[in-house]
């Protein structure tokens, strides 16, 4: 398990909560990147990684979740932005204040190439300073303070290292003199693809995972594997793109815990549209656990078509529990505006309402939530953006 000394965002979309009410079946493994988010290379361009592209799995939250809406706080606005004031409001007045009392505000600073360099997050009494550093193009280093705290709290950091090339070759998180996550030992071949690297936790920096990539001669397909700190080997993913480095089949095995042996091989397949979007997914047929958790591959298609001239994205599944379908709707410069989701004969969506400066970023939106026919404001906000 990863540590993680970060507070979990609230903004996460309410539909994703009521859809495990509705009981909706799921399965049960994670089908994570297998150089995952979490791991600190999310702020890591693929190229200077060395990995391959990754399939592009759709679990049973991800059909009922957009990503990021466009008042997520960690989008850059668009245009010569210096700083950016963002806040969320009380929506209502409730028992814990007025209605458009300031709940969270974060104040970003820009350096002249348009990267945060700072940040100032407030809310609920406390206050996080965080600090970006770069060496020319790349994030090499990102500190967090805590000043309001009522008892001493050591600075949390993260740290990437780059060789010459601009490959990385080591990732630390961790907070005070104390490390918590590690990535190291990163190995690539001549033509920089990465072959190798290790994961270590904890304050030892105890090894937890090894993972190995092996490419066929043609460097269509790949062979992921990792092992844990005995040498087991606990996954292996095997991925081919077609010549355009679109991933159209993964196969993946992951290790049963109960049987103590790799489970038997479920092979997912991919289709494209002429602009490379992902227009299905289809899963083998497979046993789950019907109270698992979300974050897992349907067994069965998954079907997603595009209107362009709506701005939209509809997603549908059907397995034997029912039908799952999940609309999303875009703005003008392809941010996430509302989504509509549909299980079990229920429909539940979600809009914003959102006013916009001459550079086409938000200065306030209202998140609208539907259910049964019944309107209800979740949400408020406004962003102040200085421009340069």
């Amino acid at each position: 398990m990863m540590y993680d000394a970060k507070v979990t965002s609230k903004d996460r979309m309410s539909i994703a909560v009521k859809i495990r009410a509705l009981r909706l079946p799921a399965l049960a493994a994670c089908f994570a990147s297998f150089l995952s988010a979490q791991f600190g290379t999310e702020r890591v361009a693929d190229r200077d990684l060395g990995r391959p592209s990754q399939p592009p799995f759709i679990t049973f939250l991800g059909i009922v979740t957009p990503g990021k809406m466009t008042t997520d706080p960690s989008l850059v606005p668009q245009g010569p932005v210096a700083e950016v004031l963002f806040e969320e409001l009380r929506a209502t007045t409730s028992p814990g204040g007025p209605a458009g009392q300031v709940l969270t505000s974060i104040k970003t600073t820009y350096d002249q190439q348009g990267r945060a360099i700072e940040d100032v997050r407030k809310e609920y009494g406390g206050e996080t300073n965080t600090v970006n550093r770069y060496d020319g193009p790349r994030l090499v280093s990102q500190e967090s303070t805590f000043p309001n705290s009522k008892a001493p709290r050591p600075k949390f950091w993260n740290r990437w290292t780059y060789n010459q090339s601009g490959k990385l070759t080591e990732y630390r998180r961790g907070s005070g003199d104390v490390i918590q996550n590690h990535l190291t030992n990163f190995n690539r071949d001549p033509q920089a693809r990465l072959l190798s690297f290790d994961y270590r936790q904890g304050p030892k920096d105890d090894l937890f995972s090894h993972t190995e990539l092996h490419y066929s001669p043609d460097g269509k397909t790949v062979e992921i594997s990792s092992s844990d700190q005995a040498g087991n080997v606990t996954r292996i993913t095997t991925q081919t793109a077609d010549d355009q480095g679109h991933i159209v089949q993964a196969t993946i095995q992951e290790w049963d815990w109960k049987a103590k042996k790799l489970k038997p091989p479920l092979k997912v397949a991919f289709r494209y549209d002429q602009q490379g979007r992902l227009i299905e997914q289809n899963t083998d047929a497979h046993d789950f656990e019907r109270g698992g958790s979300e974050h897992e591959l349907p067994p069965g298609k998954i079907s997603i078509t595009y209107d362009d001239a709506k701005h939209t994205k509809t997603t549908a599944y059907s397995g034997q529990e029912g039908r799952l379908t999940s609309t999303v709707t875009y703005n003008a410069i392809g941010t996430v505006i509302g989504v509509s989701a549909t299980a079990a004969g229920q429909t539940i969506a979600t809009k914003l309402e959102c006013s916009y400066d001459n550079h086409d970023n938000w200065t306030s939106c209202r998140q609208l939530g539907e259910r049964a026919g019944v309107s209800t404001l979740t949400k408020m906000w406004r962003q102040t953006i200085t421009y340069r």
